[in-house]
């Protein structure tokens, strides 16, 4: 009796492990399948890159362009004068912080002389990521965003 309950229990469990090796293997070729697809979608989202800067190349030489890319090609145009915009804030924010290396403008050029309630003016350090000077208070690197504490 217990030699009956020990070969049935052998071939459940081999029966089991067939189950389970089966199942592997589909997973294993469902993950392959899903890479392949990723890896396909990737070049294909690259082409459409290629055809977008393409025809948007076209559009910034004055050359004909489809009608209903044109508004496209428009609104790209205005983010890209607003990135230019903001670029040239972070370059003159640049410039105006190497004139003050404490970190800290002349209240007439940080906005009339208000100054921030609450905060120390106090430079405790600098920034172990990217030399700023940093308050004794703060948490992050007002420059780069690096955790100080």
């Amino acid at each position: 009796m217990a030699k009956d309950f020990l070969d049935r229990l052998g071939r459940t469990l081999k029966e089991g492990a067939r189950v389970v090796a089966r199942e592997s293997e589909e997973l294993a070729r469902v993950a392959k399948l899903r890479l392949d697809i990723a890896g396909l979608a990737g070049k294909r989202d690259d082409l459409w890159e290629q055809i977008g800067k393409t025809i948007y190349t076209q559009y910034e030489e004055g050359r004909e362009v489809p009608a209903e890319v044109m508004d496209l090609c428009r609104r790209a145009q205005e983010i890209s004068e607003k990135i230019k915009a903001k670029e040239a804030e972070i370059a003159a924010l640049r410039a105006q912080e190497e004139k003050a290396p404490t970190g800290q403008a002349d209240a007439t050029e940080a906005g009339g002389g208000a100054e921030v309630v609450g905060r120390s003016a106090e430079v405790a350090g600098h920034c172990p990521q990217c030399g700023a000077p940093v308050e004794s208070d703060d948490r992050f690197c007002r420059h780069c965003g690096a955790a100080l504490k």
